[in-house]
């Protein structure tokens, strides 16, 4: 193993015996809780429509999927590996009541790839920072509303060690998996041969892309043989023609326009790709700096060629998911340096809950208060929004909230009763109703302030990195 701060993991004691026992319990709770919440409604029921016209059509039927899956019943604008896990999960799901379905579903797809995160992090950075990754909430947001993104950042992770410890193929293996659930990860190709050409790892260079390049074509060729067509314009041209949206600069003129931004597309399309690309270029001028004045491996393969260039992704890209912050989060544990741990989970715990949060808030529980409807930007049409909540929630939740507004109405000294408390909460949102698109403006606002701060943060790792680096050199001393 390289450098992996195996020489500091003495160090990286954070909390007693006693509080690393209570916090695994919090843990537990917290993730049980999320998993029996709810989802994202939106997004699953384009997801179940796949399993609908697999078990309608048969499994040979697979790989026509992105021919049989038509607006407006269907939508897949995901590359295979993601339709395949679902469907597969799904399948199994249905074996058991539909009343906990998707918990099965979250175990498969969130808890079992957060568990191996689990691990990893336990076994090369020891079980403070793995409870720390427990408890984080852009995991936990995750295990909330059911997505992709933790499995993501699972590759990428895996990619980014098998990096570090000179076992390429698997590392492209892993990258290829992330990819072929979401394109992003191919960002990261690039950089992962440029390192490793000015290295002089030529021989690895041909056996990473051989790798990367067969494992792709697996999973791609059979649906991309049956509609070649259909597969470019669901996995490509439907990402690059969506309206910019959530908590993207670029979402500001889609808050304003709501629908009429359809009139304005050709011209804001992909313009977030020029300062993107302008920021990503520059990472190969670091990353050739930083492997000349020997950086130390975590920072040179962790941060700079897999966390830094997906956080510039995040924040430069028109669709400013916050689901997408999970992406940094394993491989920045995994990578920097003990003492810039607690700031890393300071800083990202503060998007979820001055961004995410809020943002959930105002875009659906304010205008659902108000029984209005809240416009959908990847459909460029408006849903109901106390509709989509309600198919997003348990329906077990929903009646124990019904208990507390009828039922329980026992005064409490000096403070309010539950059904006052509603009716307080129900006031509240109806008043943020009314200043809805100046609130999701500010909120996109301090979204993007905080996403410059990390990637501040990640900046003055490396540099700092470099002046201890120097430090040491000048006292004689050498890291290996």
């Amino acid at each position: 193993m390289h450098n992996l701060d195996q020489n500091h993991l003495q160090n990286n004691v954070i909390f007693t015996n006693r509080q690393r026992k209570a916090l695994i319990i919090l843990s537990f709770i917290i993730i049980a809780a999320s998993l029996n919440i709810g989802l994202n409604y939106y997004d699953v029921m384009w997801w179940v429509s796949w399993y609908r016209i697999v078990h309608a059509h048969g499994i040979f039927s697979l790989p026509s999927i992105y021919t049989l899956c038509e607006p407006p019943t269907c939508k897949a604008p995901y590359l295979p590996l993601a339709i395949i896990m679902f469907i597969a999960s799904y399948a199994l799901a249905t074996l058991i009541p539909q009343t906990i379905r998707y918990i099965i579903i979250k175990i498969i797809l969130v808890i079992i790839p957060a568990i191996i995160v689990f691990y990893i992090l336990k076994k090369y950075r020891g079980i403070d920072i793995a409870i720390l990754w427990l408890l984080s909430l852009p995991f936990l947001q995750i295990v909330l509303v059911l997505q992709f993104d933790v499995l993501i950042s699972m590759f990428i992770m895996l990619s980014t060690l098998y990096l570090m410890i000179n076992k390429e193929h698997y590392s492209a293996l892993f990258n290829a998996l992330a990819i072929l659930i979401k394109p992003v990860a191919i960002i990261l190709v690039p950089l992962h041969i440029f390192l490793l050409f000015i290295k002089k790892k030529y021989r690895e260079c041909i056996k990473y892309l051989f790798v990367f390049i067969l494992t792709l074509l697996i999973f791609i060729i059979p649906f991309f043989i049956v509609a070649p067509n259909k597969f470019i314009e669901n996995t490509i041209q439907f990402h690059s023609s969506r309206a910019p949206q959530d908590l993207s600069l670029w979402a500001i003129l889609t808050i304003v326009e709501e629908s009429n931004i359809a009139d304005k597309l050709k011209f804001i399309d992909n313009l977030w790709l020029i300062p993107f690309f302008l920021c990503y270029l520059t990472l190969f001028t670091i990353i050739y700096k930083a492997n000349k004045n020997q950086i130390d491996t975590n920072t040179l393969y962790g941060i700079l060629t897999s966390a830094f260039p997906l956080l510039l992704f995040i924040m430069f890209n028109k669709i400013g998911n916050l689901n997408y912050l999970i992406w940094i989060v394993p491989v920045s544990f995994l990578t920097l340096k003990f003492k810039y741990i607690k700031r890393f989970y300071l800083l990202t715990s503060l998007l979820i809950l001055l961004c995410s949060l809020p943002y959930a808030i105002i875009l659906l529980l304010a205008p659902a208060s108000a029984e209005e409807f809240v416009f959908i930007v990847e459909d460029l049409s408006y849903w109901d929004a106390k509709a989509l909540i309600t198919q997003s929630i348990n329906y077990y939740i929903i009646y124990v909230l019904s208990l507390l507004r009828i039922y329980i109405t026992i005064p409490l000294i000096n403070f309010l009763t539950p059904t006052e408390a509603l009716k307080l909460f129900s006031f509240i949102l109806l008043e943020l109703n009314n200043l809805r698109k100046a609130l999701l403006i500010i909120v996109t606002i301090v979204t993007q302030i905080l996403f410059t701060t990390i990637s501040l943060f990640y900046l003055s790792t490396i540099t700092n990195n470099h002046k201890y680096q120097n430090k040491n050199i000048c006292c004689g001393k050498v890291i290996i």
